[in-house]
């Protein structure tokens, strides 16, 4: 039973390491170069449609309307730059409260909630900030359950935007 390694220690694989672009010695593996792809990734979400900062999620709470669902919650407000005559898209963010369970719970409601929401962010008026507060609930619905949701809530938005108009 003894290898010869002391116990815990990572020695080096005796094969010897991948160069990058080189094929892998199992048949039907193969190892990327690792250079990143030149143009944008398909159905990526830029960083530009995203609410990251926390100053931008307060605004949204304290200012903005609420939205109910049996999924979520959303909290919807227009972009500070349209007062001024910007041409600016909406931007999305995501929360999850600790009351929701466990960090594993959490963060799978927060995926499955945002790739749908991913999917259909083309589909958004432009000029919002929305944030989305799942609901435990969210965690036993179907994707197609959630994107019934999302498409509900952002036909709400569409129609809030005409009025405004």
């Amino acid at each position: 039973e003894n290898t010869g390694r002391t116990q815990g220690s990572f020695a080096p694989s005796l094969d010897r390491s991948q160069a990058p672009g080189r094929q892998a010695r199992l048949p039907g593996v193969s190892i990327s170069s690792g250079l990143k792809p030149s143009g944008p990734r398909r159905g990526g979400w830029p960083k530009t449609v995203r609410l990251l900062r926390r100053p931008d999620f307060d605004r949204v709470y304290k200012t903005g309307k609420r939205f109910g669902s049996p999924l979520f919650t959303a909290f919807l407000v227009r972009c500070p730059g349209l007062a001024t005559g910007d041409a600016a898209g909406s931007r999305v963010g995501f929360t999850t409260p600790r009351g929701l369970g466990k960090a594993v719970l959490r963060n799978r409601i927060r995926r499955r909630l945002r790739e749908v929401v991913r999917w259909h962010w083309t589909e958004l008026a432009p000029g919002w900030d929305l944030v989305l507060n799942p609901r435990r609930a969210l965690l036993d619905a179907t994707t197609s359950g959630i994107e019934d949701e999302v498409r509900r809530l952002f036909g709400n938005i569409v129609a809030e935007n005409q009025a405004k108009s």
